[in-house]
């Protein structure tokens, strides 16, 4: 991790200062310590701090900083902020393809007849049980050609969320 600006008057620090002062806790001056990192971790929604190990979710945080569009996002997040549970989902949804995202709604919506199996489709439900959206009901490596998606694979409560938060974020557009 890098060192903070030593200059308190450099505008990281003021970052720092409403992000303690947001959470009610005593804003450091110009250096930080483990004590008062881990009071702040401690008001953080659970699994927030792993969304900074997460390289797909930090590249996608540089190119929206980059980008124009930048303001209209902090905007859009001071009025409608992200919740724990939102936070889950968009954690989990960054990997999600539309290919992947069409399987959830099908289960969702019950139109998972005809399925045929081939090995990217595999690849899709072992990813989609990986961030933990589906849950199967029998192995994968089992499925027969011509399937019902719903007799081997179920939305799990976080599946359900995610679709939730999408088609929010869609009709938001």
């Amino acid at each position: 991790m890098p060192e903070p600006p030593t200059d308190g008057d450099d505008p990281w620090w003021a970052v720092v200062r409403r992000l303690f002062k947001a959470h009610q806790l005593p804003a450091p001056e110009s250096s930080v310590d483990v004590e008062e990192l881990g009071q702040l971790e401690g008001k953080l929604p659970e699994g927030f701090a792993n969304l900074s190990k997460n390289s797909a979710f930090v590249a996608l945080l540089r190119r929206v900083d980059l980008s124009t569009s930048s303001d209209a996002l902090r905007r859009q997040l001071v009025r409608r902020p992200l919740t724990k549970t939102s936070i889950q989902a968009f954690e989990a949804a960054l990997g999600v393809t539309e290919s992947e995202r069409m399987h959830l709604k099908n289960l969702r919506e019950g139109t998972t007849s005809q399925y045929l199996r081939n090995e990217i489709l595999q690849q899709e439900l072992r990813h989609l049980r990986a961030i933990g959206l589906i849950s199967m009901k029998r192995s994968i490596y089992e499925i027969p050609l011509e399937f019902d998606l719903s007799e081997w694979a179920e939305l799990t409560v976080r599946g359900y969320e995610y679709l939730r938060l999408f088609d929010e974020s869609s009709s938001a557009d």
